[in-house]
């Protein structure tokens, strides 16, 4: 079975905050061949992906070309939230402005054991995660995701302003990316989570981003694999340690890049 969706989707709320029960724009538990493409998405509230919500799925699911703004959700994801073990979703030409998650996600959170999946393409702007990780993005454990040709501008939250990666994130690449303007406590633009391995940062812009603590730019927890080839880390603050990169733990490479 194949679903797609054209429309605008907006105002819907999760009605009563102390209800067990959740109301999202879309709700998917098991997904068949997902297809969401030239959609708005405006003001839904959910606790759990004020746009979409994603259970878990072994097929294709495809959001293209949509626009989330002004979405919030109670805990993860304001814009979207894929629960859990999930492989080959695809985000491509999307905008996320003004999206907000009461933890972690603003506009996209990815949860655990999601893999072979990509977000290319997009426009994060103003989203932000209120109390934990990853203004625009947030991942939890066991990830294997491609972030590529994307922009991310002016998001804020405690850990990653931009991206947060929670623990043992495997295999993310982050490639070709302007990280501008964002803010946090830890890791202005990305923040790294513990025991990561295979972390590749390529070709990405890191400028004027700002940790009021750690990491202006960069901040890499503990016992995690980093590589950094081709990036600019530039003009980037830190309040204490760190304005371009703050990395605590010992395997670092560095590989033609401006800090």
């Amino acid at each position: 079975m194949k679903v797609m969706l054209r429309q605008m989707v907006r105002n819907n709320e999760r009605p009563d905050p102390c209800s067990l029960i959740d109301v999202y724009a879309i709700s998917v538990l098991f997904n068949n061949n997902m297809l969401v493409q030239g959609n708005t998405f405006t003001s839904n509230v959910a606790r759990h992906g004020g746009g979409i919500y994603i259970f878990t799925s072994n097929d294709a699911l495809v959001i293209e070309n949509n626009v989330f703004m002004y979405n919030a959700a109670i805990l993860f994801g304001g814009g979207i939230s894929i629960s859990q073990q999930h492989s080959g979703i695809s985000v491509t030409g999307c905008t996320f402005t003004g999206n907000t998650a009461g933890t972690s996600g603003g506009a996209i959170f990815f949860g655990y054991e999601i893999t072979e999946s990509s977000v290319c393409s997009c426009v994060f702007h103003r989203n932000s995660a209120l109390s934990y990780g990853g203004g625009a993005i947030a991942m939890a454990s066991f990830n294997s995701i491609d972030i590529h040709h994307s922009e991310f501008h002016h998001n804020e939250a405690y850990l990653g302003g931009a991206v947060f990666t929670l623990l043992e994130t495997r295999g993310l690449i982050m490639s070709e990316l302007t990280i501008k303007n964002n803010s946090a406590v830890y890791g202005g633009g990305v923040y790294i989570g513990i025991l990561s391995a295979a972390i590749r940062l390529l070709s990405v812009t890191l400028h004027e981003n700002e940790a009021s603590k750690n990491g202006g730019g960069l901040f890499v927890d503990v016992d995690s694999n980093v590589t950094i080839v081709g990036a600019q880390l530039t003009n980037n603050i830190a309040g204490g340690r760190g304005g371009g990169l703050f990395y605590n733990s010992d395997d670092l490479t560095v590989l033609s890049s401006t800090m």
